[in-house]
């Protein structure tokens, strides 16, 4: 007599796919999860940099527009003259107006830099602190003069930010002409 098989599965054939099904959707979930994390992170640098960058570019349209920088308190403050405005348009000829300059100044104990522009005070950047990565300090605002009528100002600054329990340091820097020096 001849047997036949019969047709359908074994118990042990059925355990045993579910465990690999088991396990393979166990390793799915655990990949999305940390490619999560690590997006959030990325995520998190970003914006922590471009708010960096934000404050640097506002920084760079009124220094171009300036007619001369100095910079005082220990390289903590640069303050920057800008051009009487009647309108919103450059008065011609071109006279400085002293009466009420634009000031830049970084407090290390608040860890803030603020703008000081037309008597008005605002924050601009959060989590400044003193040192660089390396641990060295540092001066964040300094002026040098090239040539005549050609001024460039030196921006650095070091930012520190929690990031997920993590504290994460990022480092700016950027230098600005300013061509219309006086």
């Amino acid at each position: 007599m001849r047997r036949t098989r019969q047709k359908g599965s074994m118990l042990l054939e059925v355990v045993f796919a579910s465990a690999i099904s088991v396990f393979v959707v166990v390793l799915l979930v655990a990949v999305q999860i940390q490619v999560g994390r690590n997006f959030e992170r990325a995520l998190n640098e970003n914006t922590n940099v471009r708010s960096g960058y934000r404050a640097v570019r506002e920084i760079r349209a009124i220094a171009q527009e300036s007619l001369s920088a100095t910079v005082g308190d220990s390289g903590r403050r640069l303050t920057l003259t800008e051009p009487v405005r009647s309108g919103g348009v450059v008065q011609i000829p071109i006279v400085p107006n002293n009466a009420q300059p634009t000031t830049l100044q970084v407090d290390f104990t608040n860890g803030t830099l603020s703008l000081t522009r037309n008597g008005v005070t605002r924050t601009l950047l959060n989590g400044i602190v003193n040192t660089r990565a390396d641990g060295m300090t540092y001066t964040p605002f300094n002026v040098t003069q090239f040539a005549p009528n050609v001024t460039a100002v030196h921006i650095r600054l070091s930012l520190r930010r929690n990031v997920r329990g993590q504290n994460q340091q990022f480092w700016i820097e950027e230098t600005i002409y300013i061509r219309n020096a006086q």
